[in-house]
């Protein structure tokens, strides 16, 4: 990106090229001419560069003015880089319609924050143990977990079971 070469990607399909990182050298480029750029995409181009995990960006700010600064600072560095923003969940209000399916919560790095309360909690899924037959996972355990265990009890099924879990900030362990 700072090497004045331009490459441009119309619409890029997942999993034929490693899209995650293209998103994230694109994240990388963008902040870069944000920062040469400066003014108020400077608090944007921050939570971009030392805030984001692939496509959730997770910032904290004393102050609901600085919050809105960094909002609409990362929205205008973005789009120097041709990429736009679905929506913008803040602390203390409803979630955007586009990015809440219940209106009250928003997945964000594997958990479930409630924005109005500014919590988070843990996205566990239903029990399901087996494999997966032609793409489809095993039904979720319904009734006693004991009886539905005694029929599939391996450490590979448990481990992966557990595994299902996703807590990059280590709020539960295994």
């Amino acid at each position: 990106c700072s090497k004045g070469v331009a490459r441009v990607v119309i619409t890029l399909r997942y999993g034929i090229k490693s899209s995650g990182n293209m998103t994230m050298w694109g994240f990388k480029c963008s902040v870069e001419y944000a920062r040469r750029i400066g003014g108020r995409m400077e608090a944007g181009a921050e939570a971009l560069s030392d805030r984001s995990y692939m496509d959730d960006i997770l910032a904290a700010y004393p102050t609901a003015l600085q919050r809105d600064e960094s909002a609409d600072g990362l929205i205008e560095a973005l789009k120097l880089g041709g990429m736009t923003v679905k929506a913008v969940a803040k602390s203390g209000l409803d979630p955007p319609e586009a990015m809440s399916a219940d209106g009250i919560t928003v997945g964000a790095l594997g958990y479930v924050w409630n924005t109005r309360e500014d919590t988070l909690q843990l996205d566990i899924k239903p029990l399901t143990l087996g494999k997966a037959k032609r793409g489809k996972p095993a039904a979720p355990v319904e009734g006693d977990v004991k009886a539905a265990l005694a029929e599939l009890f391996t450490k590979r099924i448990l481990a992966g079971a557990t595994a299902k879990t996703y807590d990059p900030m280590g709020f539960a362990v295994p």
